[in-house]
């Protein structure tokens, strides 16, 4: 909740366990960094186009292109399908959309 206040399905599950309020200080992002999309595209698909990336508040999921010898994005939207807060965009050719990351706590 803390990392993602304003994504409804976030709400409905805090309203269901019953959470006010997060204990850690709030940020603006749409993505929780659960790897759904990660796997799907690893394991469903067989393609690994795109991961997770740094750590700590530095996280994020990106694609892993590198030097064009990395897999590509097929768009076949199955990471967009997975994602449980809609973060993931199909875009108008087809490819995926990745949130674009924010530090949660800069100036705190």
């Amino acid at each position: 909740m803390a990392r993602a206040p304003n994504v409804e399905r976030i709400k409905e599950l805090a309203k269901e366990y019953g959470i006010e309020t997060p204990r850690f200080p709030s940020s603006d992002q749409e993505c929780i960094l659960c790897g759904l999309c990660v796997r799907a595209c690893e394991e469903t698909i067989g393609k690994s186009a795109i991961g997770l990336v740094d750590r700590g508040i530095y996280r994020g999921i990106a694609p892993l292109y590198t030097y064009d010898l990395g897999p590509e994005c097929i768009g076949c939207g199955d990471c967009a399908f997975v994602c449980p807060t809609g973060a993931i965009k199909i875009g108008p050719d087809a490819k995926a959309i990745m949130p674009e990351f924010k530090l949660p706590y800069a100036g705190t």
